[in-house]
């Protein structure tokens, strides 16, 4: 529903800190699990960035769904560059 309403993603990322890469799903989430992998998608929007991960640990398996806010960010950068 993402890709529909913003487009493609800027940025996909798939990684596994493992010797291969899982062969099915099933192995996918199983290094979900173990926290030995990175699975985010990132799209950019005018008014910041909206990121989509899925994330895990023994207890269980979830998404999360991040929305980085532009404006404030510009904000908070101006400030602390006036800092420096």
């Amino acid at each position: 529903m993402l890709t529909e309403k913003y487009g493609k993603p800027s940025e996909i990322v798939e990684e596994f800190q493992t010797y291969s890469e899982p062969a099915d799903d099933i192995s996918k989430m199983h290094e979900v699990i173990m926290g030995t992998c990175k699975y985010y998608s990132i799209f950019e929007i005018d008014k910041g960035k909206i990121e989509l991960s899925i994330n895990g640990s023994r207890e269980g398996r979830f998404v999360i769904l991040s929305y980085y806010d532009k404006i404030n960010s510009d904000i908070i950068k101006s400030k602390a560059l006036e800092d420096l």
